[in-house]
């Protein structure tokens, strides 16, 4: 579900609707970018981002973003064994997958 999401927004942000850049711009250089975070080098971002502190009943962390308007990055965290929500993880997946991209030349399928 959230895949087909963000593969509406992308269709959405990169049409000529009226709003589209409107939902560009809300989307780009927000807060809590925790993917970003974690990678070396300078890239376009739109992405939404949630997380609960310390809250045993749903601890978990979690982004959805569209990197470079070239890839989509989803992760979604649940960890019951600290009871918070661990942004570190989507730090560290976002630097992964920054190495992974750049090591296929852009290619990941």
């Amino acid at each position: 579900q959230r895949k087909n999401e963000w593969v509406a927004i992308g269709n959405y942000v990169n049409s000529d609707s009226w709003y589209s850049q409107v939902m560009r711009e809300d989307l780009t250089g927000t807060q809590y970018a925790y993917f970003l975070q974690g990678m070396q080098n300078w890239h376009s971002y739109m992405q939404k981002s949630g997380w609960t502190e310390e809250n045993p009943e749903y601890p978990a962390a979690c982004e959805a973003a569209i990197i470079d308007d070239s890839y989509i990055l989803i992760v979604l965290t649940e960890d019951y064994t600290d009871e918070i929500g661990h942004t570190d993880v989507l730090e560290s997946i976002g630097g992964a997958v920054e190495s992974f991209w750049y090591e296929k030349d852009g290619y990941i399928f």
